[in-house]
C-alpha cells in the first residue's frame, strides 16, 4: 500500500473532509449528467418518430423472409452500425461488436466509471460487503483503517491502477460438492461498488421470469410461478409437457471473450470495460470460467444467459419459460415442438455461448411432477425433494450427538432448524414437520 501523501495533491485529510461534506453532491451531479445524456438520447428518438413508418416500410420490403418467420438467429447476425464498427478497442484488445446478437433494448450505458469510484459508493459498498461478517479478522482490520483503505481504493480506481488480489479456494459440500473461490475483503468492496452501478442498469433488460440473484425473485417466487402456470393451463384444458434442462458445468464453462463481447455491446464506457475485463480475465485459466464466490460472477452469469432468455422468448416464442441461473423449464402442450426446441436451444448454446446442455435434460408430462428449485411441483400441491428430507433427518441425528457431547450450542441448532423450516413452509409439509420434530430431542446440560 502506498502512502497517502504520494497520491494526493495538498493535504489528504482536508480532501477527505471535503469528500465527506460534498461527496453526496458530487455523486448526485454525476448521476444528473448520466440522466441528462439519457434524456438527450430519448429526445432524439422522439424526433425520429416521424420517419419510423417509412423505415418500417423499407425494412419490410428488404427483409420479407424475416417477416414471414423464416429468419433464424442461429445462422445470421444483425447488421452492425458504422459507429460500432469504427469503435476502437480498449487496452485489453476487445472489439465492441463481439458476442451474440442482442434482442430488445439497444441502449448503451455511458459515464459509469466515475459513479463506481465515487467515495459515497465505495462507503456504501463497504457497509454491504461487511454485512454478516463484521467480526471476521480481515473485515476488522479493514474497518480499523477505513478512511485510508477507502482512499486507497479511490485512488487506484481513479488512476486505473487497481488489480484484483489473489483468490482463496475452499470446498463446500451442501447442497452438493463444489469449489468456491473468495477474494480479499478490499476486492469484495470493489465488486459491490461495481454491482451498485452496473446491476440496476442490466436488470431492466432481463426477462421477468429470470429468478436467480435478483431483488424480489428467488426460488420461492419461481416455484409459485410454475404452480400458477400449471393451474392456468389446466383451466384451459391443456395437459402440458415439461422441457427441463441445465447447462453443464456452467460457471466453469463461461467463455471470457463471449462475455466481454456481450458487456461491450451495452457498456459504452471504456474505463468500465477495462475494469470488468481485468476481473473476468483474472478469474480463470484458458480464457474460461468465472469463480462461484464472486458477487460479480452472479451478475455476469445472469447477463451471459440473458442471451438464451431473449432467444427463447423472441425467437422460439416460448410463453411458459422460467430460468433460475443455469436451470430452466419450458411448459408446452406439443411434445414434438418441445423436442425441436430442445435441439434449437442446444445449438444456440453451443454456437453462440460455447456451452453445452447437461445430459440430464428431460422431456416429460407435467403430471409426473416437476423437480425444480428444491421442490417437487404439481398443479395441486408441492412437496420437498426426497433428498432434502433425508439430509435433514441426518442432520437432526448429528445435532443430537453433537449437543450431548457439548460440541454445538442450542442457538446454532435452532438457527439451522429455522432456516430449513423457512424453506419447508413453502411446500405441503405440516405433517412431515410434526413427525420429524416429535422424534427430535436434545439431551444434556448444555445451554
Amino acid at each position: 500500500m502506498i502512502g497517502l501523501q504520494s497520491y494526493t495533491c495538498g493535504d489528504p485529510w482536508r480532501q477527505l473532509e471535503q469528500w465527506r461534506q460534498g461527496g453526496r453532491v458530487r455523486a448526485e451531479s454525476e448521476q444528473r449528467a448520466v440522466e441528462s445524456e439519457r434524456e438527450h438520447r430519448l429526445s432524439r428518438l422522439q424526433v425520429s418518430k416521424m420517419g419510423k413508418a417509412r423505415f418500417r416500410t423499407s425494412d419490410r420490403a428488404g427483409c420479407a423472409s424475416r417477416d414471414l418467420g423464416l429468419h433464424s438467429s442461429l445462422h445470421s447476425a444483425r447488421p452492425t452500425s458504422e459507429k460500432h464498427e469504427q469503435a476502437g478497442s480498449c487496452r485489453y484488445g476487445y472489439a465492441r461488436t463481439l458476442g451474440p446478437v442482442e434482442h430488445g433494448d439497444m441502449r448503451t450505458f455511458k459515464r459509469l466509471y466515475p459513479l463506481i469510484y465515487a467515495f459515497d459508493n465505495l462507503y456504501t459498498a463497504y457497509l454491504t460487503a461487511r454485512r454478516g461478517r463484521r467480526y471476521d479478522s480481515e473485515v476488522l482490520w479493514f474497518s480499523m483503517q477505513l478512511e485510508g483503505e477507502l482512499m486507497q481504493l479511490y485512488h487506484e480506481l481513479q488512476t486505473e491502477t487497481y488489480e484484483t488480489g489473489e483468490y482463496r479456494t475452499f470446498t463446500v459440500c451442501e447442497p452438493k460438492r463444489r469449489e468456491v473461490a473468495a477474494l480479499p475483503f478490499r476486492d469484495r468492496v470493489v465488486h459491490h461498488a461495481i454491482c451498485n452501478v452496473i446491476e440496476p442498469r442490466f436488470d431492466r433488460a432481463f426477462i421477468s421470469h429470470s429468478y436467480a440473484c435478483r431483488v424480489g425473485k428467488g426460488t420461492h417466487a419461481g416455484a409459485d410461478q410454475i404452480t400458477a402456470w400449471l393451474q392456468q393451463l389446466h383451466r384451459q384444458g391443456i395437459a402440458p409437457y415439461v422441457l427441463q434442462a441445465d447447462v453443464r458445468s456452467y460457471f466453469a464453462s463461461v467463455d471470457h471473450e463471449a462475455l466481454i463481447g456481450i458487456l461491450a455491446r451495452k457498456i459504452a464506457c471504456p474505463r468500465t470495460l477495462d475494469l470488468l475485463t481485468g476481473i473476468i480475465r483474472g478469474a480463470g485459466e484458458a480464457r474460461k470460467g468465472i469463480p462461484i464466490g464472486n458477487l460479480t460472477s452472479q451478475l455476469f452469469a445472469n447477463i451471459y444467459l440473458n442471451e438464451l432468455d431473449q432467444f427463447v422468448k423472441h425467437e422460439l416464442r416460448a410463453r411458459y419459460y422460467l430460468r433460475y441461473m443455469d436451470d430452466f423449464v419450458i411448459l408446452h402442450a406439443d411434445k414434438a415442438k418441445s423436442r425441436r426446441w430442445r435441439y434449437q436451444i442446444a445449438m444456440f448454446l453451443q454456437e453462440r455461448l460455447r456451452l453445452q446442455l447437461n445430459e440430464r435434460t428431460r422431456l416429460f408430462p407435467a403430471s409426473q411432477g416437476i423437480d425444480f428449485l428444491g421442490y417437487r411441483i404439481w398443479r395441486t400441491h408441492r412437496l420437498l425433494r426426497k433428498r432434502s428430507v433425508r439430509d435433514m433427518r441426518r442432520k437432526l441425528r448429528r445435532f443430537e450427538r453433537q449437543y450431548a457431547a457439548g460440541e454445538i450450542s442450542r442457538e446454532r441448532i435452532e438457527a439451522s432448524i429455522q432456516s430449513w423450516i423457512g424453506h419447508a413452509r413453502h411446500a405441503d409439509t405440516y405433517n412431515l414437520r410434526r413427525r420429524m420434530f416429535a422424534e427430535f430431542k436434545l439431551e444434556g446440560s448444555h445451554g
